[in-house]
C-alpha cells in the first residue's frame, strides 16, 4: 500500500481543454482555506473569499497535491478544522476580509 498520493495513470486536461470546460459553468462564491506546509515556526492557515466557475455547489472541497502522505493530509486538514471551529464567526462576518492564522506545531487539536 502506498503512503504517498500518486497519479501514475492519470492524464489531466490540457490548459485549453480546461478553459473550454469552464466556459459554460456559472460563477460561484466560496470561502477558501489554505494550509501552508509546516516549517520550524509552525503552520499558516489563510482564509479568504474566492469566485470559481463550477456546476456544483458542493459544501466543501479538499485539494490534496500529488506526493502528499496520508499523515500530512490528515495533519493539515486538522489545522484547517481547528481554525474553522475556533473562529468561524470572525472569518465569515466580514465580506472580502482576508485572515491569516499562525499555529505552532504544538497547538493541541481540541
Amino acid at each position: 500500500m502506498k503512503d504517498r498520493l500518486e497519479f501514475d495513470n492519470f492524464v489531466g486536461m490540457s490548459a485549453e481543454e480546461l478553459l473550454e470546460s469552464y466556459a459554460g459553468k456559472p460563477a460561484r462564491r466560496f470561502l477558501v482555506v489554505d494550509v501552508h506546509r509546516l516549517d520550524e515556526e509552525g503552520v499558516n492557515v489563510e482564509c479568504y473569499r474566492e469566485t470559481e466557475l463550477r456546476n456544483t455547489d458542493t459544501p466543501a472541497r479538499l485539494y490534496i497535491p500529488e506526493g502528499t502522505t496520508k499523515g500530512e493530509a490528515l495533519f493539515y486538514l486538522s489545522r484547517a478544522i481547528k481554525v474553522l471551529k475556533k473562529d468561524w464567526h470572525r472569518i465569515t462576518e466580514h465580506p472580502g476580509l482576508y485572515r491569516l492564522y499562525h499555529l505552532d506545531d504544538t497547538s493541541p487539536d481540541d
